[in-house]
């Protein structure tokens, strides 16, 4: 999530104020300044804020020195995450457009679920492959040794050889 400016310590803001209380014989009182501090915590409230005459922060230059700097540090990080985030959902959307794009069917519909990471599709992927491995695999060999195995005798019909 993007840094809040609201989050970090503003400068203290200068305030005008009129002082009712009238001295000795000085008169009426000019206007004064008086600062007053305008921290806001992650937690404030919109009631909260609203109940305090304080503004709300959302210039950059109403940051002290140091909370400016913390904010640029945290603005670099999230702008420098959000490219290397950007970057890997478009390797993951190349990844599975390829991996769409090579597969058969059939796969596609038995380990490629929706809604499923890639991660999950390759491991259903694996699990298939573990089957094909133990089973279908030295099924193939089999039938391959006996189809170039030399006949030692004249067949009759090639369908009583297929059904051996």
């Amino acid at each position: 999530m993007a840094p809040l400016i609201q989050s970090y310590t503003a400068k203290p803001i200068v305030v005008p104020t009129t002082s009712t209380s009238k001295g000795k014989g000085k008169g009426p009182q000019q206007p004064g300044l008086s600062t007053r501090n305008t921290i806001r915590g992650p937690l404030d409230t919109p009631s909260d804020i609203e109940d305090d005459d304080t503004p709300i922060l959302t210039l950059i230059s109403d940051l002290t020195p140091d909370a400016k700097l913390d904010y640029q540090h945290d603005w670099s990080v999230f702008t420098f995450l959000a490219k290397d985030y950007d970057k890997h959902q478009t390797a993951v959307k190349e990844l599975t457009t390829w991996t769409l794009s090579t597969v058969s069917y059939t796969i596609q519909q038995t380990c490629y679920i929706e809604n499923q990471t890639i991660d999950q599709w390759y491991s259903n992927l694996q699990e298939t492959g573990i089957v094909y491995k133990e089973n279908l695999l030295p099924d193939a060999r089999d039938r391959y040794r006996k189809a170039v195995n030399p006949l030692t005798k004249a067949l009759k019909s090639f369908e009583s050889w297929i059904t051996k």
